[in-house]
């Protein structure tokens, strides 16, 4: 969801795609390792038991690793295109493009891990609050 705050219409009329652009890709690389960290801790605590948690939590730890791989290679993309353009922030719609090169490759396996991994963590949050309401209802 962080994209919207760099990709807001008033700050790329004013300062250009490729600041904002770059500064997304560092900001959404913490991010996602951040979550990174987290579903592995979930997943050291979670229970040999609860099989279908440590299935979800491992799948999760496919997914975000792979959408930081294409974020990090989208980042390089957009740097190398500042580069190109003197370092300074332009207009960049072409790097959203099918001939967009490596930006445009590497979104094409971003996105999709990104929005597996956000359907993921929807099913292990609704999978905890179940079962949650389950432990409490034994007590």
């Amino acid at each position: 969801m962080s994209i919207f705050a760099f990709a807001a219409p008033p700050l790329v009329e004013r300062v250009g795609d490729s600041h904002p652009h770059i500064a997304f890709h560092i900001v959404a690389a913490g991010l996602l390792g951040w979550a990174t960290l987290v579903a592995l801790r979930l997943r050291r605590t979670t229970s040999p038991d609860a099989r279908a948690a440590r299935l979800l939590l491992g799948a999760l730890l496919v997914s975000i690793p792979a959408a930081v791989l294409g974020n990090l290679t989208e980042l390089v993309a957009a740097v190398g295109r500042l580069a190109d353009d003197s370092w300074e922030s332009r207009r960049t719609e072409d790097l959203f493009g099918d001939d967009g090169g490596l930006h445009f490759l590497a979104s094409n396996l971003t996105i999709p891990a990104l929005m597996l991994s956000m359907l993921l963590t929807l099913v292990v949050a609704t999978a905890a609050a179940i079962q949650g309401r389950r432990l409490e209802s034994v007590r």
